[in-house]
This record gives structure tokens, C-alpha cells and sequence, in this order.
């Protein structure tokens, strides 16, 4: 029996699709529909597609210069 498992990864490219849908919001906005600004809560998605992608450079073991100096610079954030 194999079990389905999703990865981070691909949460977090599901994630960078629905956020567009806070677009919508802009629209409900402009034509004064209160129903379509509730689409603005999904600019939220946002906000936990850039925390998901620091997991995932945080996890990444590379010898890459780059990823090295963002971790460090995360670190010193933190």
C-alpha cells in the first residue's frame, strides 16, 4: 500500500498559484462587490510561501557560496 505523501516542495508551488488569486480582491475593490474582497485574504498565502521557501533553504545541504551566505544572513536575522 503506498501512501501519498506532499512534500514541501509542492505545497509550496500550489501556494504560489493561489495567491494570485488575491487579484480578485483588487477587483471587488474597485466595483464595490464586498463578496470578491474577501480574495484578498489570499495575498496571505504570500506571507507562508516565503516562510515554506526559507524551510526549504534552510534544509538544502549545498556547498553553493550563495545558499551558504543566506543561511548565515537568516541566522544573524533570527
Amino acid at each position: 500500500m503506498q501512501k501519498n505523501k506532499i512534500g514541501i516542495e509542492t505545497v509550496v508551488k500550489i501556494i504560489k498559484k493561489l495567491y494570485w488569486l488575491g487579484l480578485i480582491g483588487i477587483a471587488g475593490s474597485v466595483f464595490d462587490i464586498p463578496i470578491l474582497k474577501l480574495f484578498y485574504l489570499f495575498f496571505l498565502l504570500a506571507i507562508i510561501d516565503f516562510i515554506l521557501s526559507l524551510i526549504i533553504v534552510l534544509r538544502t545541504e549545498s556547498t553553493d557560496e550563495t545558499i551558504n551566505e543566506l543561511k548565515f544572513l537568516l541566522q544573524n536575522l533570527a
